[in-house]
């Protein structure tokens, strides 16, 4: 296990923080000292692992992402403008903004202590959503004798499932779409438990503040606007589609409302008056983003026919989006009875969960088994015998190297719920069974609310599949959360059940199982994977062909740690050590060793010297901007559990003309060129020829040369 220490003073602060936040949550509900200091003292593992080295890294897309927010007076709002960031926007830009403009110390940080104060504030505003989480959770949903229990179930889960550890470390879209959108659900179902249109509303709030940091969470707004209109329409006297209509777009405004005001804030707060684009369209997308997958499944059969652009495409959508609102939701009040009856039989229902689990995690398991590989056209060209997709993600094609539509979805559908059931601890699964088979439960403890929650959260990987919407735990992780949310919820109360020792016997048992299963992932959990998934991968990746995880920039800080551990054990000599790296990270205020984007210097790999060191990870790899390292042994590895995906080599090693660093294929063509080749006939002979006309020659002379 890597022994290396990555927490700094910052981030042990933010763990006193959130320790002094825990204590008076406990004592909050316990009232006793002792029981509020053994419960928050038992929370430090949990704590650590969440917090360890948050401060101190940026992964390729925080690069750029963070920039908006530390400076967003001067920034040119491109996040904003792709109606992405919004909330990290108004809530940790204007703190920094605040901070800069009017305390001393905060006009005299650098860029530097500018990035590591917003990864602070982004990590500390992540925990006290999953504080907030918690506390409604407690006050609704749990009874007196679980409350300790659940205190650390809770914790320990939410703060180590590691997607969850992943998204509130990394600086990015994922952590405040995940933890509101989970928000948002919490919300909806209190308010339906209570009858509440005020919970309601407030889910609406915090529903668009989640959907328009990520476009993830934009489902989940849309089932906070149905509960909404069912609610407002349950207590109206008359049930009738007209009144839910007016509803509807009442809570359609409220949403929008949300966005203008986020909108007015940063401007008239953080830009200090200056009004960058405002548009109908950019405020209200994250209302109907939702359509997004389903309009490109259209385009992918009709085409172009009948799509509009621009302002009118987005009155259209959120006029379809009401429309269908008002239906479901005065389908859902008119017939509520007869849908309870019919869907919702209790005894019935239960075993409907059950046959669903055992067919998520066969398919999940048969999918990690069978579909090891995925292929990345052009990368790894589409035979033109096979199945040619009708999408496009970052300019690849993602295939599995079938004959058919059919197939392709098989696959897809089955390598989405491996992904989804990877990504799940193997404690989680076992608490399952456990759940099943120890359930004596009452009718009046049941939870069926949550229940259909559940049901839905592990149905959107096959709806992900067949909308051809990429997929990835990361993408998942709001679906992962809430599932984790259920089966804690019903091993708590199943747990009941027991005498006090064995209740704390089984919670010991999962906090321990868990610390153990995530512990070889610290400190970023990035490629964590299930005990489930103990299968063999190959040293190096193959060129085309992804596998697992392929490194996010994350590589440059743990090859960083791990070269000052070495110089402070004496391994190598301190002696103006550079670090390369191929692929965009940031290692934040890195002081002993100097750290060079290899693609950003004048150097040839003969070049280097001994005391330079190069990350090279998968990604460099899979898309061919490095050859012939698979000859060389690397100095040491990034690796988790069996699994490598980076690799770091001394430079003398890569000075001789076997390795090749090379943007290969520049002539690549474009995004609108694959469009384009799919609307022929021939689509996928097209693309195929454009790919060997342009790339395959190279490939053949970097083979010939690597060969020799």
């Amino acid at each position: 296990m890597d022994n290396i220490i990555y927490i700094n003073n910052i981030e042990i602060i933010l763990l006193g923080l959130a320790l002094g936040v825990v204590f008076f949550i406990a004592f909050k509900h316990s009232k006793s000292i002792k029981i509020s200091g053994i419960l928050s003292i038992s929370l430090i593992p949990p704590l650590y692992l969440s917090v360890e080295g948050t401060t101190q890294f940026l992964t390729v897309d925080a690069t750029y992402i963070i920039l908006e927010v530390i400076d967003i007076q001067h920034s040119d709002m491109g996040q904003w403008y792709q109606t992405a960031n919004r909330t990290s926007d108004l809530i940790i830009g204007i703190i920094i903004h605040l901070i800069k403009k009017y305390t001393y110390f905060g006009i005299a940080m650098n860029l530097d202590e500018l990035k590591m104060l917003a990864k602070a504030l982004h990590w500390f505003f992540g925990f006290l959503l999953i504080v907030i989480i918690y506390e409604l959770i407690n006050i609704h949903y749990i009874t007196k004798k679980q409350k300790n229990f659940y205190f650390i179930l809770y914790f320990y889960s939410a703060l180590l499932l590691p997607t969850n550890i992943l998204a509130i470390k990394i600086f990015n879209y994922d952590l405040l779409s995940m933890l509101l959108g989970t928000l948002t659900v919490v919300l909806g179902l209190i308010a339906l438990k209570l009858e509440s249109s005020r919970h309601a509303l407030v889910s609406i709030v915090v529903g668009m503040l989640a959907a328009q940091e990520k476009l993830i969470a934009s489902p989940i707004l849309l089932v906070s606007l149905v509960i909404f209109t069912y609610i407002k329409l349950n207590k109206s006297p008359n049930i009738n589609y007209k009144t839910s209509l007016y509803y509807t777009f009442y809570a359609i405004f409220i949403a929008f409302l949300t966005s203008l005001t986020t909108f007015l804030i940063v401007t008239m707060v953080a830009r200090e008056g200056y009004i960058p684009r405002l548009d109908f369209s950019s405020l209200v997308f994250p209302i109907v983003s939702y359509l997004g997958p389903l309009i490109g499944v259209y385009k992918a059969i009709v085409g172009d026919a009948f799509v509009a652009y621009g302002n009118i495409s987005r009155i259209n959508q959120v006029f379809f989006t009401g429309i269908f609102i008002s239906l479901v939701s005065f389908l859902l009040a008119k017939n509520k009875s007869e849908i309870t009856t019919i869907f919702f039989s209790r005894t019935n229902f239960r075993w409907v969960t059950i046959s669903v689990v055992l067919l998520v995690f066969i398919t999940g398991f048969t999918g990690m088994y069978l579909v090891t590989k995925i292929f990345m056209h052009p990368y790894s060209p589409i035979s033109p015998n096979d199945y040619f997709p009708p999408y496009v993600f970052n300019h690849i094609i993602r295939h599995f190297g079938v004959h058919s539509l059919l197939e392709h979805k098989v696959y897809y559908i089955g390598h989405a719920y491996a992904i989804f059931v990877t990504a799940f601890p193997l404690v989680y699964l076992l608490m399952l069974f456990f759940i099943f088979i120890f359930d004596k439960r009452d009718s009046k403890e049941i939870l069926l609310d949550w229940q259909i929650v559940f049901l839905l959260a592990i149905f959107m990987p096959f709806l992900y599949a067949i909308t051809n919407t990429p997929v990835s735990h990361k993408y998942f992780n709001v679906f992962l959360f809430l599932t984790i949310l259920v089966v804690g919820l019903e091993f708590s109360r199943v747990s009941t059940q027991f005498d006090n020792f064995k209740k704390w016997g089984l919670v010991v048992i999962f906090s321990m199982a868990l610390l153990i299963e995530v512990l070889p992932f610290r400190p970023i959990f990035s490629a964590f994977r299930s005990l489930s998934n103990w299968r063999e991968y190959k040293e190096y990746p193959s060129f085309g062909e992804r596998e697992g995880w392929m490194g996010w920039g994350e590589e440059l800080f743990l090859a960083g740690k791990k070269l000052e551990k070495m110089i402070s054990m004496g391994q190598i000599k301190p002696d103006k050590i550079h670090l390369y790296h191929l692929y965009p990270g940031e290692w934040i205020n890195s002081s002993r060793i100097k750290v060079y984007n290899y693609w950003n210097n004048n150097i040839e790999p003969r070049d280097f010297r001994k005391t330079d060191y190069v990350v090279i990870n998968a990604n460099n790899v899979i898309y061919g901007l490095v050859k012939g390292i698979e000859q060389i042994k690397p100095v040491f590895t990034i690796s988790n559990r069996g699994y490598t995906y980076a690799w770091v080599y001394r430079g003398d090693q890569l000075n001789n003309k076997r390795v090749i660093f090379e943007l290969l294929c520049k002539k690549m063509f474009s995004l609108d060129e694959l469009e384009n080749s799919r609307d022929l006939q021939d689509g996928p002979l097209k693309s195929t020829k454009i790919w060997y006309d342009n790339c395959v020659p190279k490939l053949r002379n970097s083979n010939e040369e690597t060969e020799q």
